[in-house]
Order: structure tokens, then sequence, then C-alpha cells
């Protein structure tokens, strides 16, 4: 694992990012995170349709009103991942 962070050109560090829905958790790692922001909850909005492809709706649950950055439904994107239910 570690000689092909290096072959492939990624930092020494990552940093994880964990979903969890039930007893399922699905992780992935990124290089790097650029921020953290945080929102309060009257800035979310239902999901539109004029503002998102028909393909990435399923997998939005809400989107922030600001910035029209969308929430991520962490059920339909397991679902997505790993259609037979479980991760594992």
């Amino acid at each position: 694992f570690e000689s092909c962070l290096s072959f492939c050109g990624i930092a020494d560090t990552l940093t994880a990012i964990a979903i969890s829905v039930g007893e399922d958790i699905f992780a992935f790692s990124v290089p790097r995170i650029a921020t953290v922001e945080t929102y309060r909850l009257t800035a979310l909005r239902p999901v539109d349709t004029a503002l998102f492809s028909p393909k990435l709706s399923p997998f939005i649950q809400t989107y922030i009103q600001n910035s029209v950055s969308p929430v991520l439904n962490p059920r339909a994107v397991l679902e997505q991942v790993y259609p037979q239910g479980h991760l594992y």
C-alpha cells in the first residue's frame, strides 16, 4: 500500500472520511481537505430538480441555500456502492 502511495504521487498523509448508516460503514480517503464548513440547519433546502442533474438527484438529501452545495444522502450512496446491502 505504501509503495502505491509513493508511486501514485499521493502525499504522505491522507484524511479518511467515513459514512455510517446503521451497521454499515463506507470509508474513503482523500489527500487533503480544503475547508470544513458549518451551516445552520435553516440554510438547508429541499432538493430542487432544476439545480441538479437527474442522475445526481437520488444521492442528494438536501442542499445548502447560499452555496448550492449538495448534502449527500448517505444511505443512497451506500446502496449504490454496495447494492447487496451490507458492506462486508
